[in-house]
């Protein structure tokens, strides 16, 4: 899940080549204004309606990008005052060569919290989180097998080579 702490700010740095950031301003379908009455109602469910034109924002190497939380909020804006609004908004892609490369360093606060047992200072876990930690249980433990199996074959290769003479005799 999004852990990121509700309005606080996200901020983007870039390194590398240039990229492009759409910011694209939506309503959702499913909250209508009805003019016979003024009344704002939901009707049926059809996900986010683009309004208006997409603003590209070229972003390039040591430019910063921050995301205010009111862009995500549902809002009445100047730009679209018939129904409240909010920016969606997506990367378009590196600018450049084959080889083109860009980092986004996104800074944003988050919060994630976990029950721990007073006792053994360990987490409780969920039943979903259960089957993951048995998951990467029999992960680590093959991994820890196969390094070893792995430490035993370089032992013995060493120690033959070491004592190649002995097995190998020169004529």
């Amino acid at each position: 899940g999004n852990s990121q702490v509700e309005n606080t700010v996200t901020c983007v740095i870039c390194f590398g080549d240039t990229r492009t950031l759409i910011l694209q301003q939506c309503r959702n379908r499913d909250i209508k204004l009805f003019p016979e009455d003024g009344i704002w109602r939901r009707g049926k469910k059809d996900g986010p309606q683009p309004i208006g034109a997409p603003i590209s924002v070229t972003l390039e190497h040591g430019d910063m990008f921050v995301l205010m939380p009111s862009d995500e909020e549902y809002l009445l804006r100047p730009s679209y005052n018939k129904c409240k609004t909010y920016f969606r908004h997506r990367s378009e892609g590196v600018h450049g060569r084959d080889n083109s490369m860009s980092l986004g360093l996104a800074l944003r606060v988050c919060s994630t919290s976990l029950l721990v047992k007073q006792s053994s200072g360990l987490v409780v876990l969920e039943d979903h989180e259960h089957k993951h930690k048995v998951k990467a249980t029999r992960k680590l433990e093959s991994y820890m097998m196969e390094k070893k199996q792995k430490e035993e074959d370089d032992r013995l290769r060493q120690n033959l080579w070491m004592n190649i003479e002995h097995y190998f005799k020169r004529t």
